[in-house]
């Protein structure tokens, strides 16, 4: 027989018994905030990667002065396409005559301002062409700026410069 067995209870053994649940459970709640603590520290770790992602500086394309010369020269073709010449020449074939020589034609691309030279050989056509002119709907103003008598060995004409603004 074991003579342990016979012996009285100690009178501790339900303090001991308390305090190791007691223990336990603490160590339960500790282990639990742990997980917790874990669990939100790796969803802020993954927040912060993505904003570093996000905030990271994306590659520079360099761009040489060739690239950058051959891009303006395509936006001004681009530019000389949507200017509306086609309008412009219509105008200009409807109103001039035999008696009416156009000798320049100067656009200004951005102003939509066009100055047109040359002569005429005598008022009356001049005046009809200004006219003629003004009567197209695709352009917006038309004046005549300037005239002078030319004489070039016996032929005197008469030059001018109209100044025409596109619609």
């Amino acid at each position: 027989m074991n003579p342990k067995i016979l012996q009285p209870a100690s009178r501790h053994f339900l303090a001991w018994l308390v305090l190791s649940i007691i223990f336990f459970c603490l160590a339960v709640v500790i282990a639990a905030q742990t997980y917790v603590l874990h669990e939100s520290r790796e969803r802020i770790q993954a927040q912060i990667a993505e904003v570093e992602n996000r905030l990271a500086k994306r590659p520079v394309i360099k761009v040489s002065k060739t690239q950058l010369d051959e891009k303006k020269q395509w936006q001004q073709l681009e530019k000389e396409f949507q200017y509306p010449w086609k309008h412009l020449f219509a105008a200009i074939e409807k109103a001039t005559d035999k008696q009416i020589e156009l000798l320049e034609l100067m656009p200004d691309k951005a102003s939509r301002l066009v100055i047109l030279r040359g002569e005429a050989t005598n008022i009356a056509s001049l005046v009809a062409f200004v006219e003629r002119l003004e009567d197209n709907p695709n352009l917006a103003t038309v004046y005549l700026s300037h005239q002078e008598k030319v004489t070039r060995e016996r032929l005197e004409t008469l030059g001018f410069e109209v100044k025409v603004t596109l619609r």
